[in-house]
């Protein structure tokens, strides 16, 4: 009996370190970074076979997820709060984006103030003649509670209150993902919208804030104002976790993140 009980110790330990060897990284967060992620998971898998399952939740879910051992790393494209750190995370930007604003192809505005998106936003201006368009209802589309790009877009702009209540009108169509964003905008004449600066199509029609236009160019010359840091957090980052990490920060990593229209660290 104590010999049949030593070989199934023996075996559940040869088990677990082979689950152990064969474990999957896990990443899980923003819908945002997701894109990105994709293609550097894609390459990174094919330079190492280790597998890589990627979750789009939610930059919030990406936190909960890291925090609480159920990822290995967590996508958030928003600052990440003091109180989510003393959770034991370790937060590093791993590319800069810019949020641009969209409004349908038929629309003749082509430039609003920092102060008129806000307005817009919040339901004081309801009408795009009153912003020099023609007599038409303003749509506005806005990403879901949780959503890093939501908290990013009303941080910056002004829709955010002390408490961190949202002042976006209630009226508004709420959607939870870009393409869903991208898909009303391109449907209503009314409508305007916003979402990733790459994620930016030659089907969509983007218009300048504060008379600057979302470009590359312009967020490294710190001169748009819809910019923000795409961030991963991690607990404890095992070996896989930080060889992906470094992975990220690579030459080749930096290539794809150029690629897809982003900004890497090293160019900041």
């Amino acid at each position: 009996m104590r010999k049949y009980k030593q070989l199934i110790l023996i075996g559940c330990f040869f088990f677990l370190c082979s689950c152990s060897q064969s474990k999957d990284l896990e990443i899980s967060g923003s819908t945002s970074v997701a894109p990105l992620m994709n293609k550097l998971v894609e390459q990174y898998q094919k330079d190492t076979n280790q597998k890589i399952n990627i979750n789009a939740d939610g930059s919030s879910a990406g936190i909960k997820a890291a925090s609480e051992n159920l990822a290995n790393i967590g996508m958030v494209s928003r600052e990440v709060e003091k109180d989510e750190l003393a959770l034991g995370l370790k937060s590093e930007v791993i590319a800069i984006d810019a949020m641009a604003v969209i409004v349908n192809k038929d629309n003749q505005v082509t430039n609003l103030s920092q102060q008129e998106l806000c307005d817009i936003y919040s339901g004081k201006i309801k009408n795009w003649s009153e912003v020099g368009g023609k007599n038409l209802g303003i749509v506005i589309v806005s990403r879901e509670y949780g959503s890093g790009t939501r908290n990013a877009f009303e941080e910056i702009t002004g829709l955010l209150n002390e408490d961190k209540s949202s002042n976006t009108n209630a009226k508004a169509i709420i959607v939870n993902s870009t393409g869903a964003v991208i898909e009303n905008v391109q449907q209503k004449e009314g409508a305007i919208g916003y979402l990733s600066l790459g994620s930016i199509t030659e089907n969509t029609k983007t218009i300048s804030i504060n008379n600057i236009e979302p470009t590359k160019r312009n967020v490294l010359r710190n001169k748009y104002l819809l910019t923000r840091n795409f961030n991963i957090v991690t607990k404890n980052a095992d070996d896989k976790t930080k060889a992906f990490i470094e992975f990220i920060h690579s030459e080749k990593g930096h290539e794809i993140i150029a690629e897809e229209g982003f900004i890497n660290v090293s160019q900041d």
